[in-house]
């Protein structure tokens, strides 16, 4: 259960709480790309620990922006390719350098994680994502890519693909899979 400093007392309060606890969940994506296992790992801000070890991508709902213009905080040129790469092949634009939903967190290291996503939603809604990125893989992976990569799980994929592609494990590639196009065209018509 997530305790929030502050909360309503009494019947309405627990009402609130209870609400609150069924409607939002916080996912934790990280991305090895290679580098280790990756998939969900432990959500930090709630006590739901999701793995794909033992959980499948239907554990988390299906979730997507609510509108197809999303805010990128970072204006910088590897953000920019990063988000044409997702721009050029779905009904989805980004607006960068604006304070909003998809934030940059900056650079952590975390063992084995190129990057991650912590991607916060209510019911079917995203309301934020904020991605990291590992700097101690800088020299061996490209910035646009893994942020890429990223953006691609706080548009909604709530897994990896199969194969070599940019939403793949091992993101061997820059190629977005045909079925990965066709999940996310599914969300954002």
């Amino acid at each position: 259960m997530v305790l929030l400093p502050g909360r309503p007392r009494g019947r309405q309060g627990a009402w609130a709480v209870k609400a609150l606890v069924l409607v939002s969940l916080v996912a934790l994506v990280g991305c090895g790309q290679g580098e280790s296992v990756s998939g969900h790992g432990e959500a930090q801000a709630v006590e739901n620990h999701i793995s794909h070890s033992n959980a499948s991508a239907r554990a988390i709902p299906e979730m997507r922006w609510p509108r197809n213009r999303i805010a990128i905080s970072v204006d910088r040129p590897w953000a920019r390719k990063a988000g044409k790469v997702w721009s050029n092949r779905l009904p989805i634009s980004f607006v960068y350098g604006k304070r909003g939903m998809i934030k940059f967190g900056g650079y952590q290291q975390r063992t084995g994680k190129v990057g991650w996503a912590i991607t916060q939603f209510i019911g079917s809604e995203i309301i934020s994502c904020t991605i990291y990125i590992n700097p101690a893989y800088l020299n061996r992976k490209p910035i646009d890519k893994t942020f890429a990569h990223e953006l691609g799980h706080c548009l909604g994929m709530n897994y990896h693909s199969k194969g070599k592609g940019l939403m793949s494990r091992f993101a061997k590639t820059r190629k977005i899979s045909k079925s990965t196009i066709k999940y996310l065209r599914s969300k954002y018509k």
